[in-house]
C-alpha cells in the first residue's frame, strides 16, 4: 500500500459576491487547471485500469461547527453513493462529486465582502495489487465582511472566533451564545447573545438583530441593537449604522451607578491607502437617556449630579494599519453632553487610545503574541456632568462606543482591582483624568490548526491560491471600470446603435434583391450584422458587470475584443459596398461608424488606473485574511499568559497610581469556549485595597446549530 502525494488540484474558485443596488461586485470565478503529482500512476491510468474506490472522506477546517459537521456528514453520504465500491473514473471523481459539493451548503456566500473557495480531490492508498484507492475531499471556503479586513478588532476575533471572521457563522442565521464571567465586585455574572442574522428582502436593509445581558444581584448589562451596512466605491467604501438600547447598573465601593439609554451611531471607514496596509475609520453617535446614581459614604463633587436626564453627542475617528505579524489601531473620541433641555454644553469628555498586536510565530502556528494599549482620557465640566460619565478604574472592561467591531476604551482598565473600585474619593467619587499602560504576553504549548499543515505546506495550493487572487483582482477591476460614468455613457448609445443596425439589415435586403452582380457577396456582411445584433441585444438584457464584456466587443476597446461594428465596416463597407456603392447603406454605415468612434471614446475615458488601485487595496484585505485563517489560526490554544497594567486615576488635586502585574492560562475552544483565569497583584495599594484580584472571563460559542 502507498499513499501518493496530493495527485489533483481538482477545482479552485475565488467569488466575489455583490447586490446590484448597494454596489458590489458581481460573483465571478476563476478555475485553475488541475495538477498531477504522482509517484506511479497519473489519474488517467488509474481510469483505464479500472481501479475501484473503495473509500470516501470530506476534511472540512470549520467542521468542529455541529451545523458544519451535519452538511459534510450528509454530503459524505451522497458522495458514497456516487463513488463507492465505483469505477473510478475522472468524470464521476471530478466533474459529478464536486457539484454535489456545490450544492451542500458548506460554502458561505455574502452580500458584505468576497468569497474564497478551494475544493481539492486528493487521491490516496492506492493499492496496486488490489486495484483500489481512496479519494479524500478538502473544502476550504471563507466568506469574510469586507469591515473585518485589518482592524485590530478584526484580528482578536479571528483568533478567538474563525469561523464568524471567515463568514462561516452566516450558514446558521441565528445564535445564542451564554457567558460566565467572574468579578469581585459584582460576584458570579452570567447571561448570554442573541443574534439573529434576517434572510430575504430584508436582509439588503438589516444585517444583524441582536439582544445580549448580563448580571448578578448587583450588576446589569443589557443591550438590544439593529444594525446595517453597505459599501461603495467612493473614498469611504464600507459603513454601518447601529441603533443601540443599553441598560447598565454596577456597585462603585459602598454607592452603585446606573445608566439606560437610546443611541444611534454610523461608522465608515476608507479605501486602503499606505501601500494598501492601512485605513481611516471615522464615525458619529447620538444619545439620550437617564443616569442615577445611589450614594452611601461616598462623596460627591459639586459639579456632579447623580440622578439626571442626559443627551450626548460622540464623534471619534481613529487610523489602522496592518502587515503580516502586526496590527495597530490609534482612536480619538470626544464626547460633548448636556444635562438641561437647553443647548448647552455641560460636559466634554476626551478619550484616545494607542492598541497593538504583535506576533511572531515560534514554531508551527505558536505565535509569542505582544498585545499592548495606551489609553488616556479627561473630563471637562463648565456645567454639571452625571456620575456615571466620571472615570472609575478595574478589571472590567467599557468602551466608548457600543459597537464589538470598533472598541475604544473609555475607563482605566487594571486586572489587579475589582471593576469600577478604583476612584479618588478626595474631590469626590469618579476621576476627571486618567492614564492606562495594559499589556499581555502569551505563548500556546498546546494547539490544533484550523487547516492542516499538509494543505497549507504544499506549493501547489499556495501557486494556486495565488493565482485565483491576481484573476480575482482583474475581475475586481472590470467591476470598478463598469461603475465608472464613461462607461454608462457608453452603455446608454446600445439603443441607438441596434436601430442602425436593424436599419441596415433592411437595406441590406433591399439591396440584395435588387443587385444585378452575382459575384457580390451579401452573407459576410449579413453575418456580421447578425453577430453585432446578437452582442447589443445580449448587452441590453444583461445587467451588472456581466454587460460589460458585451459592450467592450463592440469595439476594439483592447486586442483581445472582437470589434462586432468594426467588422461590420469591414465587410458590409470595405467590401461589399465599395463595389456595391449602395447610398442607403453608406448612410447607415457612417452612422454606425460614428456610434462605434463615440462607444470607444467613452470606454477609453474610463479611469482604468484609479479601479486598479481600488481592486488592489480590496484584495489587499482579502489578502491578509486569507493568510490569518489558513496559516495562522488554531481552533484549540492553550497558553499562558503574563499581564501588566499600569494605571493612573486623579483630579485636580489628588492623584492615584496602581501597578498591576499577573499571570494566568488562557484556553480557546473555538467550537465551544474561550476561557481566560488568571491572578494580578495590586503592588501600590491604598488603604481599603486588596492585595490583587482575580481576573476570570467564560465566553461560550452559539448553542444553536
Amino acid at each position: 500500500m502507498e499513499k501518493p502525494r496530493l495527485l489533483c488540484v481538482a477545482l479552485i474558485a475565488l467569488f466575489f459576491a455583490c447586490n446590484p443596488d448597494r454596489g458590489y461586485s458581481q460573483i465571478a470565478s476563476v478555475q485553475q487547471p488541475a495538477t498531477t503529482i504522482t509517484d506511479t500512476l497519473s489519474p488517467s491510468q488509474l481510469e483505464s485500469q479500472g481501479y475501484k474506490v473503495v473509500g470516501v472522506a470530506v476534511d472540512d477546517p470549520f467542521a468542529f461547527l455541529p451545523y458544519i459537521s451535519k452538511r459534510r456528514n450528509s454530503l459524505v453520504t451522497r458522495l458514497n453513493s456516487l463513488l463507492l465500491n465505483q469505477p473510478y473514473t475522472f468524470d464521476r471523481a471530478r466533474t459529478q462529486a464536486l457539484q454535489l459539493i456545490a450544492q451542500s451548503g458548506l460554502t458561505p456566500t455574502s452580500d458584505y465582502g468576497f468569497e474564497f473557495v478551494i475544493q481539492s480531490l486528493q487521491i490516496e492508498d492506492v493499492d496496486t495489487h488490489a486495484s483500489t484507492l481512496k479519494l479524500r475531499y478538502r473544502i476550504l471556503s471563507v466568506a469574510p465582511p469586507y469591515d473585518l479586513g485589518g482592524a485590530l478588532e478584526s484580528q482578536r476575533t479571528s483568533q478567538t472566533a474563525p469561523q464568524n471572521a471567515a463568514g462561516v457563522s452566516q450558514l446558521y442565521h441565528y445564535s445564542l451564545i451564554p457567558q460566565i464571567a467572574y468579578n469581585r465586585a459584582s460576584g458570579l455574572l452570567g447571561g448570554g447573545t442573541f443574534n439573529a442574522t434576517p434572510t430575504g428582502q430584508l436582509s439588503r436593509f438589516i444585517r444583524s438583530v441582536s439582544i445580549s445581558g448580563s448580571g448578578s444581584d448587583n450588576t446589569r448589562d443589557i443591550d438590544a441593537a439593529v444594525s446595517g451596512s453597505f459599501h461603495s466605491l467612493g473614498i469611504f467604501t464600507d459603513t454601518n449604522w447601529h441603533l443601540d438600547y443599553t441598560n447598565h447598573a454596577a456597585p462603585v465601593r459602598s454607592s452603585s451607578i446606573a445608566s439606560a439609554s437610546l443611541s444611534a451611531q454610523l461608522n465608515t471607514q476608507t479605501r486602503p491607502f499606505w501601500d494598501n496596509s492601512a485605513f481611516f475609520r471615522t464615525g458619529f453617535l447620538v444619545q439620550g437617556g437617564n443616569e442615577q446614581g445611589r450614594l452611601f459614604s461616598a462623596l460627591l463633587s459639586p459639579d456632579t449630579v447623580a440622578n439626571t436626564g442626559d443627551g450626548s453627542i460622540r464623534l471619534y475617528e481613529g487610523l489602522s494599519q496592518f502587515s503580516r505579524h502586526n496590527v495597530l489601531s490609534v482612536s480619538y473620541g470626544l464626547e460633548l453632553g448636556s444635562t438641561s433641555p437647553a443647548s448647552r454644553i455641560d460636559w466634554r469628555k476626551h478619550i484616545a487610545e494607542v492598541s497593538n498586536d504583535s506576533w511572531w510565530n515560534i514554531g508551527d502556528h505558536r505565535p509569542f503574541e505582544l498585545e499592548s494599549s495606551l489609553n488616556v482620557g479627561a473630563l471637562q465640566v463648565p456645567g454639571h456632568v452625571p456620575l456615571a460619565e466620571r472615570f472609575f478604574g478595574g478589571n472590567a472592561e467599557h468602551f466608548f462606543i457600543p459597537n464589538d467591531t470598533w472598541q475604544i476604551h473609555d475607563q482605566p482598565y487594571i486586572r489587579a482591582i475589582p471593576a469600577n473600585q478604583l476612584s479618588n474619593a478626595i474631590q469626590g467619587l469618579g476621576g476627571d483624568t486618567f492614564a492606562s499602560v495594559n499589556l499581555t504576553l502569551s505563548y500556546p504549548f498546546l494547539v490544533r490548526p484550523l487547516v492542516p499543515k499538509d494543505v497549507t505546506s504544499d506549493p501547489a495550493v499556495h501557486t494556486a491560491i495565488n493565482g485565483a487572487l491576481v484573476s480575482a483582482q482583474s475581475l475586481e477591476q472590470v467591476y470598478y471600470e463598469y461603475k465608472d460614468p464613461n462607461y454608462s455613457a457608453a452603455a446608454s448609445l446600445l439603443p441607438a446603435v441596434l436601430i442602425s443596425l436593424t436599419q441596415l439589415k433592411t437595406d441590406l435586403t433591399t439591396a440584395r434583391n435588387a443587385a444585378s452582380n452575382a459575384t457580390l457577396d451579401f452573407d459576410d456582411c449579413s453575418d456580421a450584422i447578425g453577430d453585432a445584433t446578437v452582442m447589443v441585444s445580449d448587452a441590453l438584457s444583461e445587467k451588472n458587470m456581466t454587460q460589460y464584456g458585451s459592450v467592450t466587443s463592440l469595439t476594439n476597446l483592447t486586442a483581445n475584443d472582437d470589434d462586432r461594428l468594426g467588422t461590420v465596416q469591414q465587410y458590409c463597407g470595405d467590401n461589399l459596398n465599395a463595389t456595391l456603392n449602395s447610398p442607403a447603406l453608406a448612410t447607415d454605415l457612417t452612422t454606425i461608424a460614428t456610434q462605434r468612434t463615440t462607444l470607444l471614446t467613452n470606454l477609453n475615458k474610463i479611469d482604468a488606473p484609479t479601479a486598479q488601485k481600488k481592486a488592489a487595496a480590496d484584495l489587499s484585505l482579502a489578502r491578509k485574511t486569507l493568510n490569518t485563517l489558513f496559516t495562522e489560526i488554531n481552533i484549540v490554544s492553550l497558553a499562558p499568559v503574563a499581564v501588566l497594567d499600569i494605571t493612573r486615576v486623579g483630579s485636580a488635586q489628588s492623584v492615584g497610581t496602581r501597578v498591576g502585574p499577573g499571570g494566568g492560562l488562557r484556553l480557546e475552544l473555538a467550537s465551544y469556549v474561550d476561557f481566560t483565569l488568571g491572578y494580578a497583584v495590586n503592588i501600590f495599594r491604598q488603604p481599603g485595597e486588596d492585595y490583587g484580584a482575580i481576573f476570570f472571563s467564560m465566553h461560550f460559542r452559539n448553542l444553536f446549530h
